[in-house]
């Protein structure tokens, strides 16, 4: 005689008598069977006897992003060159995609300046536009990134925050007191600059326009979040090879994201 107590995932059946001659010829034994794990031994009465444990039908879910973290950088395109003027920089100094590639990286700033900068596009540095940077502009930077999805397509969501960084004031010299030059101007509008980065990123952006799609006409980032407090954002699986961007204004300011 063999008996079977059955486990389906939630409870187990209770040892059962399993008609037909079966039985094993070790002592204790386990071994997989369909998607079961089953337990054989034989007991004091000569009984043989099995216990199996069904596998769960489902895989976990994934958590959603807001429910995990990741590693990022600060001043990511920075690299010590020896300028004299960078005044208060630090940095990585390590290329961007060595960052996403090797160290795991999933989240970078960039500092853009539109002061100095071509018509359309905007330089990528810390204080003193000389040279202590890996990209030049914020297009070069784009590309490491468009580089690093083309390798990996199926990488976790990456956080792209842009911070606003004019630091020239609008009288020309640098001071605590007076504004800075506006970091958007009729040669370096809001709309040039989400072009550039949809040219490089894409449909592997992921928009407000995106997280907004579940709630009405005129709602908040915020609002919305409050609507659906336990599925607001997708899950970690469904963003990945997808790029999330944030934009701050200048480093005076702070602001918390949602």
């Amino acid at each position: 005689m063999i008996a079977a107590n059955v486990y389906d995932g939630a409870s187990w059946s209770g040892w059962q008598t399993i008609p037909g001659k079966v039985g094993t010829a070790n002592a204790l034994a386990a071994t997989a069977y369909g998607d079961s794990l089953a337990i054989v031994a034989v007991g004091y009465d000569q009984h043989h006897y099995v216990q199996t444990a069904k596998a769960p039908s489902a895989r976990p879910a994934f958590p959603r992003y807001n429910q995990v973290y990741g590693v990022a950088t600060h001043n990511s395109y920075w690299v010590n060159r020896s300028d004299q003027v960078d005044y208060h920089a630090s940095g990585t100094q390590e290329l961007l995609s060595d960052q996403l590639l090797h160290e795991h990286i999933r989240a970078i700033e960039l500092d853009v300046h539109s002061e100095g900068a071509p018509a359309h596009e905007w330089k990528v540095y810390h204080t003193s536009d000389s040279e202590d940077f890996t990209c030049r502009y914020l297009s070069d930077c784009l590309e490491y990134l468009r580089n690093f999805h083309y390798a990996v397509p199926n990488h976790e969501a990456i956080n792209v925050v842009v911070e606003l960084k004019n630091v020239v004031s609008q009288s020309g010299t640098y001071t605590l007191t007076i504004p800075t030059n506006y970091n958007f101007d009729s040669n370096h509008t809001q709309n040039d600059f989400d072009t550039l980065i949809r040219n490089k990123l894409g449909g592997a952006l992921y928009t407000p326009a995106d997280f907004l799609a579940k709630c009405p006409a005129g709602t908040t980032l915020r609002d919305c979040a409050k609507m659906h407090p336990n599925d607001a954002w997708p899950t970690v699986d469904q963003l990945r090879g997808v790029w999330r961007q944030l934009e701050l204004p200048p480093a005076t300011t702070k602001i918390a994201a949602l």
